[in-house]
């Protein structure tokens, strides 16, 4: 079965969470969390999506009517919002001034 076509974001969420998000059946309710590790520290994510921020349309878009796939509008009207949490701060960390 091939696979549907996805957005960078949902590549994105997809390999956040290990899993294939298909952008097809993606809704304003869509949930999904993930947990990744990196030089010691490790993330916890939770991502919704959330409809009202964009329209669902390629009015705007650069090259709009090329960039749908299939003859859809080029932006679906949802947005990830990722929620990131550090879990585990290895203990040879260094403090950063950063905020």
């Amino acid at each position: 079965m091939p696979v549907p076509p996805c957005l960078g974001r949902d590549w994105l969420v997809g390999n956040i969470t290990n899993s294939s998000i298909d952008t097809s059946t993606l809704t304003n309710t869509s949930t999904f969390s993930g947990t990744v590790s990196y030089a010691g520290f490790v993330y916890s994510t939770s991502i919704s999506y959330v409809s009202g921020l964009l329209g669902n349309t390629s009015v705007g878009v650069n090259h709009g009517s090329t960039v749908g796939i299939d003859g859809q509008n080029a932006l679906d009207g949802l947005v990830a919002v990722l929620d990131v949490k550090i879990t585990t701060i290895p203990k040879n960390a260094t403090k950063s001034s950063a905020t």
